[in-house]
């Protein structure tokens, strides 16, 4: 098949599959919220493999609307576009956490006789890490509390700074086995850096402390740090995945669906998605390959769940993709939720008879879900108003003058 770019148009056919990606993040979202939440009668061990379809479905996402737009902006407003997605929100949920330990110190300073000035200390410099997007140049990213979840912005944002040269690359592509070479390339690229990290720099996969498949085996290996783990190397084929299936969708919408959307494939990808689950037990060298195969048989999965559910219970598809729209926001504000609101009512919970214990714990779930709804829905509306878009504008604009100001500074210290 020989296609040049000049096909890549937008199209008045409505595509199923545009519309069946907010089912897929909702799923995501939910697994990601079931096993960070504290009871273990609620966590799915593999719920932090909704990971893999935030990636996959970012790279599709970006590509498809870069490539629908007929007037596309410049790279430079795209990342101002970005930008204004982006930073608000999770600079004020940095703030928020900062905020609710330093409350939490101060009950602990007057009624527990500590030392406030060092209990603030960590925080602190967590919060500085947050907002310069740096915490996943230190030891371990899924730490940071109260608020480990936030790897994921800076590790996104990492794809981000490299997408215009990637979409760039993939889209002179003319044939469909250049792309199946761009895919492969992606491959190589990440099982090499991957396989390096492990076994050179001593380094583990985040949330590979959880396994799916508990009785196989296990790999006898001591996390020191996850540091490689947490930049766009680590997970580039997946990225890659993602963008170019939205360049073969833009080419050809009909016949991709048709070859996406059917039960084989979906079934195909379940037995991708567990042969990736084993190659988490089967040793260090199956942790080299298990993340992208996790990801391509997740995303063929639960696509054609998405098509399945559409077509059989309504109601179920409609509220799984209003979830996915507050995505973002649920994943931003949902770990402040579960460690200030349940963590401690669930201690209580624990001393408590089993009837008694499982009702409270119920109580406690069904609150957490309800507060986690009501923070990402006033987070989403801070993030879509003006106040929001002009904090990154100011910024920009300020920008310049930082910088001059932190060479002075430098120069001056030399002389």
């Amino acid at each position: 098949m020989n296609i040049s770019n000049s096909q890549i148009q937008p199209y008045s056919y409505q595509p199923h599959i545009v519309k069946l990606l907010d089912f897929c993040k909702g799923l995501a979202i939910i697994g990601v919220f079931l096993i960070h939440y504290p009871p273990s009668e609620f966590t799915i061990s593999f719920g932090w493999q909704g990971v893999h379809i935030f990636i996959v479905l970012s790279a599709f996402g970006l590509t498809y609307s870069r490539l629908n737009k007929h007037k596309t902006n410049s790279w430079r407003q795209w990342y101002i576009k970005r930008a204004e997605r982006i930073f608000p929100s999770y600079w004020l949920i940095v703030l928020l956490g900062f905020f609710l330990l330093f409350i939490n110190s101060i009950f602990d300073y007057i009624f527990k006789q500590g030392n406030l000035i060092h209990s603030l200390l960590e925080p602190t410099a967590t919060t500085i890490i947050d907002i310069l997007l740096l915490r996943n140049f230190f030891a371990n990213t899924e730490s940071g509390y109260p608020n480990p979840a936030l790897w994921f912005v800076p590790f996104i944002i990492s794809f981000y700074l490299i997408f215009p040269w990637l979409h760039k690359k993939v889209v002179k592509s003319r044939k469909a086995k250049d792309y199946i070479l761009v895919l492969l390339v992606a491959a190589f690229v990440e099982f090499i850096y991957r396989g390096v990290s492990i076994y050179w720099l001593h380094s583990s996969p985040i949330a590979y402390g959880l396994h799916f498949l508990k009785t196989l085996p296990k790999s006898e290996f001591i996390i020191s740090n996850q540091i490689p783990f947490g930049f766009f190397p680590s997970r580039i084929a997946e990225f890659v995945l993602g963008i170019v299936g939205a360049i073969l969708f833009m080419k050809n919408q009909k016949k991709f669906e048709k070859l996406i959307l059917n039960n084989l494939v979906g079934v195909l990808g379940l037995f991708i998605w567990i042969a990736g689950n084993i190659l988490l037990s089967v040793g260090l060298w199956g942790w080299v390959f298990s993340d992208f195969v996790i990801a391509l048989g997740l995303i063929l999965f639960v696509i054609n769940l998405a098509f399945l559910i559409q077509k059989r219970l309504s109601p179920l598809f409609s509220i799984l993709s209003k979830l996915g729209i507050l995505s973002y926001y649920i994943y931003l504000s949902h770990y402040l939720v579960l460690v200030f609101f349940t963590t401690e009512i669930n201690k209580l919970a624990t001393k408590a008879n089993l009837l008694n214990s499982l009702i409270i714990k119920v109580l406690i779930l069904g609150f957490t879900i309800i507060v986690t709804g009501i923070a990402s829905w006033m987070l989403m509306r801070f993030d879509r108003s003006k106040f929001a878009k002009e904090i990154v504008q100011k910024l920009i604009a300020w920008l310049p003058s930082l910088l001059k100001f932190g060479l002075n500074g430098r120069n001056s210290t030399k002389k």
